[in-house]
């Protein structure tokens, strides 16, 4: 699955002609317009293949679309530049995330705790995030003590109690767990706390809760791929595997590499006992995400169910 070939794809976009140079890219990359920065920037690198600042912009456009492979590979060719400095460095450690390497993300992120003059804005995101990479690596503990810290800098942060909650959740800890919730609902509305209430509804098996969470969570602008992989993973369990696939296949999700929604494909299209469509899906997630705890689950739930 070369992103190259998706790139060149992109070619024939109407208006993009037009856009020219890194200050368009950044433009693109700001407004969430990944496909549009990748399109531009494989233009200006067939004329420049060495501007290792256009590498990284590649680098955090792949990331940010889900193609965490290809990303990597952008960011080993960006030493020193200084949107990968400025931008790159958390897109890098998303993908490390991705790949199965929690432990070398949070690291990569708490490097800049100690070498970069942040605010307590900032520092609050990266602790978040670091919490975030260990939990996905399976290390609870660790990810607790990066969102406490985080917790210390804001105590009434809605970020801190979902990510706290979720930590919980996978800790296998629901009172921990449900006193985050309270304490969530008390800070403010957000993706990630509906996400996280979603997850919380579907351990109790209350299905046509979580499908209210996830339906109230639209009035947000942007979309995430976690809301999506729980509106089609809470489809499949209400025994609807055909309506779960609708929502995979919506234009945004269709070619996203992101772990939950890799996961979340192999276990509709085991359900579907549909082999075919889930071929690609589970090369790419033996070939790259064996790491990844949350896939291999996936993985091995689609294996048992053919």
């Amino acid at each position: 699955m070369t992103r190259w070939l998706l790139a060149a794809g992109l070619m024939g976009l109407a208006g993009i002609a037009q856009a020219q140079g890194a200050g368009a890219v950044e433009l693109f990359l700001r407004r969430g317009q990944y496909r549009l920065a990748v399109q531009n920037i494989t233009r200006q690198l067939e004329q420049n293949p060495d501007n290792t600042e256009l590498s990284a912009m590649l680098g955090v456009a792949w990331s940010k679309m889900g193609f965490s492979v290809d990303a990597l590979v952008m960011f080993q060719l960006c030493p020193g530049a200084s949107y990968y400095e400025a931008h790159g460095l958390d897109a890098h450690a998303d993908a490390l995330r991705a790949l199965g390497s929690g432990e070398a993300a949070a690291s990569l992120r708490i490097q800049r705790l100690l070498t970069s003059d942040l605010s307590e804005g900032q520092q609050l995101r990266i602790l978040l995030w670091a919490a975030d990479d260990l939990r996905a690596a399976g290390d609870y503990r660790g990810a607790l003590e990066q969102a406490y810290r985080a917790e210390a800098l804001f105590p009434r942060s809605p970020m801190v109690s979902a990510v706290l909650a979720d930590i919980w959740m996978d800790a296998g800890d629901l009172d921990q767990a449900d006193a985050a919730l309270w304490a969530n609902t008390l800070h403010g509305q957000t993706s990630r706390g509906a996400s996280a209430r979603a997850r919380r509804a579907m351990l109790d098996e209350d299905f046509a809760e979580a499908s209210e969470i996830l339906e109230a969570a639209r009035m947000f602008r942007n979309p995430t791929p976690r809301l999506a992989s729980l509106r089609a993973e809470v489809l499949r369990l209400q025994g609807d595997p055909h309506a779960a696939a609708d929502v995979l296949e919506r234009n945004r999700w269709r070619t996203m590499e992101t772990p939950e929604l890799i996961a979340t494909r192999l276990r509709v299209y085991a359900d579907l006992e549909d082999a075919a469509s889930a071929k690609d899906w589970v090369a790419l997630a033996e070939q790259h995400y064996g790491a990844n705890l949350e896939v291999t689950a996936a993985l091995m739930y689609f294996k048992e169910h053919q």
